[in-house]
C-alpha cells in the first residue's frame, strides 16, 4: 500500500467500508458495556468514563469541591477508603456528614424555589 490514509487498514473502499462497520459496532458495544454510577452530589446516574469517576460532570464536581472546601482533603480520604473497602461499616462518619449536609442543601434549594414559586 502506497501512502495510505491515517488509520487506513485496508487497500480497497469494500475492505474499508467493512472495516468502519465494525469500528461502529465496536464502539457501540463498548458504550453499552460501560459501567454506570451514581454522581455524589445529585444522586443522578452516568455512565462511567473512567474507574474511579464520583461525578456526572465536572460542575457537579465543583459544586463539590466549593461545597466542602474546608475539608477537601479529609473528604477525600475518607472516599478514598469507603471505596476502595478499608472503611469498616460501609460509610465513614465523615462522608454520613457528607450525606446530611447534601439533603440540608437540596431542602435549601426547594425551599428557595417555592419561596420564588409563592412570590410570583
Amino acid at each position: 500500500m502506497v501512502n495510505p490514509r491515517r488509520n487506513q487498514i485496508c487497500c480497497c473502499a469494500e475492505c474499508r467500508q467493512a472495516w468502519e462497520r465494525s469500528k461502529r459496532q465496536r464502539s457501540k458495544q463498548i458504550a453499552a458495556d460501560k459501567p454506570k454510577g451514581t454522581c455524589l452530589w445529585c444522586d443522578g446516574d452516568f455512565d462511567r468514563k473512567h474507574k474511579h469517576q464520583d461525578f456526572c460532570s465536572t460542575d457537579h464536581q465543583q459544586a463539590f469541591n466549593n461545597f466542602w472546601k474546608g475539608k477537601g482533603p479529609a473528604l477525600a480520604k475518607a472516599l478514598h477508603a469507603w471505596r476502595v473497602g478499608k472503611a469498616k461499616g460501609g460509610l465513614t462518619d465523615l462522608c454520613r456528614e457528607f450525606s446530611n449536609a447534601r439533603e440540608e442543601l437540596k431542602d435549601k434549594r426547594t425551599k428557595a424555589g417555592a419561596r420564588k414559586k409563592g412570590a410570583k
